[in-house]
């Protein structure tokens, strides 16, 4: 019964009779982890739009991060409390269909035709078709890793290969592990820092992976997985490069200073000039929980997730490449703000 209804879900959603769906303002959407939403943010004029409901479950929906497909008009809200993703049409935000997972979802992302979605219990990755919402493989981690305890955590994917981060690996470096998007098989990984997350530069074949647990950032060759250099950076946690390129945000999600513990004084979030691979410096943030970043598509203004049991994203220009982020406002959003994503 529930293939027929996705069926025609789908078929709904692209009927050739319908009418085309319009374009969406530039939104920045915030999965509200505490509260069962998402909220959805105009970045013209940083006010909030809408505060979207995931749909009824089994348990008090928990969303954790969001991923957007233009082609498709779809937003795509992992609920790991469910065990499946949430598809919303937008920009009506009307919920069209879940994706189940075998156990778990975490960090998800989305190429132009793949979605691939960490399962933390069932130490593996489930791979779905975009075009018909199939599930089309689900990938466990390598066999020595998981001897050695490890567990996937992260991903991103670009239009031919995925990067998946695994830690907690026995009396060993974490790990991020190559996959083909066409043989789902792995194709090649790299040794990293502690607790890893990853990030693509929008042009250029890099992957930065940020250690939180290490203090550093690692700077890898995409198409060979080698160390191109190590950036020390406090608390390495949320990754992100505005389109043009030129600038790498890092932020301080546990609030590490020197000696890499929890103290006063930590900053928030930092900026990475990508031409030397080297830190500008950084800035404290608005609250503490600097957590998941993203920005306007001109790369004008960064926006930051504080998930600290709060309810606040902060908004900074970042209009001067060459600076730290400057600080602008605080937008209201839902219940401990987690995963964003840009929706343009």
């Amino acid at each position: 019964m529930r293939s027929v209804l996705l069926l025609l879900a789908v078929l709904l959603a692209s009927c050739g009779d319908a009418a085309p769906i319009e374009t969406p303002p530039p939104y920045i959407v915030v999965a509200n982890r505490a509260d069962g939403t998402f909220s959805v943010i105009d970045t013209d004029t940083d006010t909030l739009v809408r505060h979207v409901p995931l749909p009824g479950g089994a348990k008090p929906a928990t969303p954790g991060y969001v991923a957007y497909v233009p082609r498709l008009r779809r937003l795509y809200v992992g609920d790991d409390a469910n065990r499946r993703i949430s598809v919303f049409q937008v920009p009506e935000f009307f919920h069209l269909f879940d994706l189940p997972m075998p156990a778990d979802v975490f960090h998800l992302w989305v190429n132009d035709r793949q979605l691939w979605a960490v399962d933390r219990d069932a130490l593996s990755l489930a791979v779905f078709d975009l075009d018909s919402s199939q599930r089309i493989g689900v990938i466990p981690i390598p066999a020595d890793l998981r001897a050695r305890g490890g567990v996937p955590h992260d991903v991103v994917v670009d239009a031919t290969h995925a990067y998946v981060t695994v830690f907690r690996i026995a009396a060993a470096p974490d790990v991020v592990v190559k996959y083909s998007c066409d043989t789902l098989t792995e194709v090649g990984r790299a040794s990293v820092g502690d607790d890893p997350h990853v990030f693509l530069h929008p042009t250029a074949p890099r992957l930065y992976v940020a250690c939180q647990d290490t203090d550093n950032v690692f700077v890898l060759d995409r198409a060979t997985m080698a160390e191109i250099t190590v950036v020390p950076i406090f608390g390495g946690h949320g990754v992100w490069v505005p389109p043009p390129g030129q600038t790498l945000y890092v932020t301080n999600f546990p609030s590490h200073v020197v000696g890499g513990e929890p103290g006063p004084g930590a900053l928030g979030v930092f900026a990475v000039d990508l031409d030397t691979d080297t830190a500008i410096g950084g800035v404290g943030t608005s609250r503490t929980g600097a957590h998941n970043l993203n920005s306007t598509a001109d790369g004008t203004k960064l926006y930051i997730t504080h998930s600290d049991g709060g309810s606040m994203v902060g908004v900074y220009d970042v209009s001067d490449p060459d600076a730290v982020p400057v600080f602008l406002r605080e937008i209201l959003v839902g219940k401990n703000p987690f995963g964003i994503a840009r929706l343009e």
